[in-house]
Formats: structure tokens, C-alpha cells, sequence
């Protein structure tokens, strides 16, 4: 049994291997076509353009290092739904591009035909179904994704085009703006399927779609994780108080508290109504508490009406067994961290509670 589940994880990291390796040589050709066009052109503007897209191609190059770094040393967990599909699509996406790029008659002096083949390249370079790695790197190494940066790439693209291919051809100012929209609309839904609207938070199924790779991850290396359960206090007698929009407006003070104070690779939710759940997948064991504490302390300080903001937590940490199932895992930890928050509220609120798995370890703080 454990070394039919030791080939599946060896197999996993293969495939995640081979997936970061073709989008970095995807990567590394469309900089190198972005560099012979602007070498070629004879448009200082356009130069000048190309050179840009080239150096922003640049940071997708390195952040595909980044990524085959971890992946070599299996630190990438395995995040996709159907890895052996999404290989197949890279493969092929990278056989076109590199056929692409080969044509040795395209060059910057050809402004429709350079513009007609970066939308092909681009097409290539950044497929929806890539977004749970990059949501992971995030995590792993924050700074310089290209989920983040790429709106304003592709936005870029899009105006220089039209404005170079638009006047020459209807049917590209068209196909430019179709583009752009489409763009817009599958990012919105994209946000939409992961991110709690009114606090810019991940949502209940952003949440939980990056947390059971990252307990697989914590599990295999051995490391200790935090489960913490945040409720703000009084809430309803907030809503009752100030209305329904005063209520909305904690909540969105209090999120923002929350990205200032964790760390950039913690996971953050809101959990339902006016509660959050935070996962912390690498921690120093004790480190959480000092997490927890330190924002609930910053809740006080919300400026908000005559009332000061105040928030319990439950927090649990825990190293996971090397054999444990790690969605039943999870599951427990949140049992465990809700026990917790209750005892914070019974306790008088206002309260952090921690508990260690590992030491036995119980705070009221």
C-alpha cells in the first residue's frame, strides 16, 4: 500500500515537473519573439512597445524558474483536477508556439503579421486552467505572478494593436475588441468564482480548493499548520444598531485588517455571515498565537462609530500524521479551532484561545 501511494506521489511530481518546464520554454520563445521584433522594427514607438512586452514576458520567464525550482524539489503540490489533461493541452500549446516562432519570415518591419502572431503566443501563454499553480505560488512566492500582472499585459497589447492594425482591416479593430472583452468578462467570473464579493477575501470554494493541496504539502514535509476561526463580536447588535450598511462596513474595515496583518502566504476566507477562517501552511509552532493575537489587537483599533470592533479566535496548530487523511485532517483541525472560538466567546469575548495538538498546549489570551 505505501508504495503504490509513493509511486502515485512520484507520479504527481513528474507531471507538475513536465507542466512548469513546458510553460517556462513557452515563456523563454515568446521573450525571445518579442526581442526579434523589437530588434527588427523600424517604429521607434513600436520598439520601444515590443522591448516593454519583452520585459514583462521577462518576469514570466523568471517566475516559471521559480516555479521548476520548486517542482524539482517537490515542494509543487499536485493541484489540478485532471493533471494528465492539462499536460496534454501544454504540450500541444507548446509544439505551436515554438512552430510560431521558427517562421524566419515574420519580423517587426510586418506590423499586422507581428501583432497577428503575439496573439497566438499570448493565447498560449496563459490558459485558464493554469490558475490553481499560480494561486499556489502565490502562496509559496508572493511577488510577480502572472495572474497579477497580466490584465495590464494583455491591456497594453490590445491598444497598441488596435491602434497600429485597427485603421488597416475593420475586422481586426474588431477581433481586438471581441478580445478585450472577452478577457474582462473570464477574469470577472474568474473572481467571481473564487473571491467573497464584499470583502475581497477568497470565498468558501476559493478557500478550500487551495487548502487540500497545501495540507498534502504540509503532511509530506513534515511541517506545522494553523487553523484559526475568527467571529466578530456582537455583530447582529451592530446591524441592529447602525443598520445593515454599517454592518457591511465592519466587515470590509475588518478584511482589510486581516491582509495587513497575516502573512502573505496565509490563506484567508470569509467563512459565512460574520465569521473568517485563516490556514497558515508553513508556521513556526507557537507563531500563530502571536498571528492571532496581533490582529486581534488591531481590530480594537478600527475607528468605528461610538463602538469599538472587537473579534474572538479559536486557533489550533498541528504537524500532520503521515498517515492521515488529510480532508478528514482538516476537518478535525476546524472542529477543534470552533471548540476553541466558543470558549472564546464564553470566556467573555474579545479573546484569542490556542491550542497545540502536538504539546498538548492550551492559551486563553
Amino acid at each position: 500500500m505505501e508504495q503504490q501511494k509513493s509511486r502515485t506521489i512520484e507520479e504527481s511530481d513528474r507531471i507538475i515537473l513536465e507542466i512548469v518546464e513546458l510553460c517556462l520554454a513557452i515563456d523563454i520563445h515568446a521573450f525571445s519573439f518579442y526581442k526579434k521584433l523589437s530588434a527588427s522594427s523600424e517604429n521607434p514607438e513600436l520598439i520601444q512597445f515590443w522591448d516593454m512586452i519583452g520585459d514583462e514576458e521577462k518576469t514570466h520567464v523568471d517566475f516559471w524558474k521559480k516555479a521548476l525550482d520548486f517542482a524539482k524539489k517537490g515542494m509543487l503540490p499536485q493541484i489540478f483536477d485532471n493533471p494528465e489533461e492539462i499536460l496534454g493541452y501544454i504540450q500541444n500549446a507548446a509544439e505551436k508556439v515554438e512552430y510560431i516562432v521558427s517562421d524566419k519570415d515574420i519580423d517587426g518591419k510586418k506590423v499586422a503579421e507581428s501583432f497577428l502572431t503575439a496573439f497566438h503566443i499570448e493565447f498560449y501563454c496563459l490558459h485558464p486552467a493554469l490558475i490553481p499553480l499560480f494561486n499556489v505560488m502565490n502562496i509559496l512566492s508572493p511577488g510577480n505572478n502572472p495572474n497579477d500582472l497580466y490584465d495590464e499585459h494583455i491591456m497594453n497589447f490590445l491598444e497598441v494593436f488596435i491602434k497600429y492594425c485597427g485603421h488597416e482591416k475593420a475586422e481586426m479593430q474588431l477581433l481586438a475588441e471581441i478580445i478585450q472583452r472577452l478577457w474582462y468578462n473570464n477574469r470577472t467570473l474568474s473572481r467571481q468564482c473564487y473571491m467573497d464579493e464584499l470583502t475581497g477575501l477568497m470565498n468558501r470554494r476559493g478557500f478550500f480548493n487551495l487548502v487540500q493541496p497545501l495540507m498534502e504539502l504540509a503532511k509530506r514535509n513534515r511541517r506545522t499548520i494553523a487553523v484559526m476561526l475568527a467571529d466578530i463580536d456582537d455583530f447582529k447588535k451592530i446591524n441592529d444598531t447602525f443598520g445593515h450598511l454599517s454592518g457591511d462596513a465592519a466587515l470590509t474595515k475588518i478584511a482589510e485588517v486581516f491582509k495587513s496583518s497575516f502573512r502573505a502566504s496565509d490563506l484567508i476566507s470569509r467563512y459565512g455571515g460574520e465569521e473568517f477562517i485563516v490556514f497558515c501552511p508553513e508556521i513556526t509552532p507557537g507563531a500563530a498565537e502571536a498571528l492571532a493575537e496581533k490582529f486581534r489587537k488591531a481590530v480594537r483599533e478600527i475607528p468605528f462609530h461610538e463602538k469599538a470592533l472587537s473579534i474572538s479566535i479559536g486557533v489550533v496548530e498541528a504537524v500532520p500524521a503521515q498517515n492521515c487523511d488529510c480532508p478528514e485532517e482538516f476537518k478535525k483541525l476546524t472542529r477543534m479551532a470552533d471548540t476553541l472560538l466558543y470558549q472564546a466567546k464564553n470566556s467573555g469575548k474579545n479573546k484569542t484561545v490556542f491550542a497545540n495538538c502536538n504539546s498538548g498546549q492550551n492559551k486563553v489570551e
